[in-house]
């Protein structure tokens, strides 16, 4: 706190977030107290090998800050960063097996100020970059990149509005009119998802995300039954005649099970004759 208080003292500064990769694979192969060594290892390199101006605490198990400041530039920070990830990962430990380890670390970097002038924004961006690492490649240093950050937010965003909508079975329809060119007269209805939500807008980015999350046929079941239900609907409100064709979009690779099935034949079995599935590209066929 004195410091960000007394910012002419930060010039430049980072804090780094530091996760010691192979922790766990030492506890589970020969127990904590060798985990604990290995602790040890890496702590005692960070503390030989940080600048003067450098506040070093260990946050837990596995996990360490760094926080580096008082510099003219970034580019100081970072070879020092470099430098240090480098003689970490020329060090060892040795295990009760005879073989020996590197010393391993996953780093992600925030900058003051540029990426903010508070401590706890810097550690949430630190800690981002620093999970970009572990996901990706294990041992590197990552910088946190704000429009990667941004576009991660906007994803999850997505997919918890995603979820709720399977939930709470939200999806909602429009039904396109389908004209003969021959009479003018409209003989099918098209039922097209509407999708309205502050982070999810479109039909694809519903069929996208049903797929990432493994819940295509949820997606299935509940455009039968939510497309029908609307169908029915305009027809008691007399909207439409109620002998127009239902077209609805069908997943090729999806189909409802039995009990589904029985159950849309109980509530909609009068408008079996008037379905059309429209098969959807994205998907492929599905041959069991």
């Amino acid at each position: 706190d004195y410091l960000f208080e007394h910012s002419e003292q930060l010039k430049n500064a980072a804090l780094v977030m530091i996760d010691l990769d192979n922790l766990k694979k030492i506890n589970d192969a020969f127990g904590h107290d060798w985990g604990d060594n290995y602790i040890r290892q890496c702590g005692k390199c960070f503390q030989e090998n940080v600048p003067e101006k450098t506040i070093c605490a260990r946050v837990s198990g596995d996990e360490f800050y760094l926080f580096l400041y008082g510099f003219d530039n970034q580019e100081e920070i970072r070879q020092r960063l470099i430098s240090m990830t480098s003689i970490m990962q020329h060090r060892t430990v040795l295990l009760p097996n005879g073989n020996k380890m590197n010393l391993s670390a996953s780093i992600g970097i925030s900058w003051y100020p540029q990426d903010s002038i508070y401590f706890d924004f810097l550690k949430k961006y630190a800690d981002f970059a620093m999970y970009q690492v572990k996901r990706s490649a294990k041992g590197n240093i990552q910088e946190f990149d704000p429009d990667v950050y941004n576009r991660n937010a906007s994803e999850e965003q997505q997919r918890k509005q995603f979820r709720q909508l399977i939930r709470r079975e939200e999806l909602r329809y429009y039904y396109q009119p389908i004209v003969s060119a021959v009479t003018g007269k409209v003989y099918a209805l098209e039922a097209l998802m509407h999708i309205d939500l502050p982070a999810l807008k479109s039909p694809e980015d519903v069929v996208k995300l049903a797929r990432e999350e493994k819940c295509l046929h949820e997606l299935e079941r509940i455009t039968f039954f939510r497309a029908a239900e609307g169908y029915v609907q305009l027809r008691e409100n007399g909207d439409v005649r109620g002998d127009e064709l239902l077209f609805i979009n069908s997943i090729a690779s999806e189909c409802m099970s039995n009990d589904e099935c029985r159950e849309f034949n109980r509530k909609y079995g009068d408008l079996q004759p008037q379905l059309v599935l429209e098969i959807t590209e994205q998907e492929s066929l599905n041959k069991k």
